[in-house]
């Protein structure tokens, strides 16, 4: 199948394939950056405990 595809047509198809995996890394960290960002804002993790001392606090 790749035998009948011309260096430019690979090239092309190789750097379709480097965007994707660029993409789906990029939305992986941007999943991961905003559940820390809000995180921070409410300043427990997602267990629910205080960053600070640890205890879990009830929510409000």
């Amino acid at each position: 199948m790749l035998e009948n595809l011309s260096g430019w047509e690979l090239l092309a198809g190789f750097a379709v394939l480097i965007v994707l995996v660029f993409a789906a890394l990029y939305g992986v960290f941007y999943l991961a950056m905003r559940a820390a960002l809000r995180r921070d804002k409410a300043g427990r993790d997602a267990t629910g405990r205080d960053r600070g001392t640890g205890r879990a606090e009830r929510r409000r």
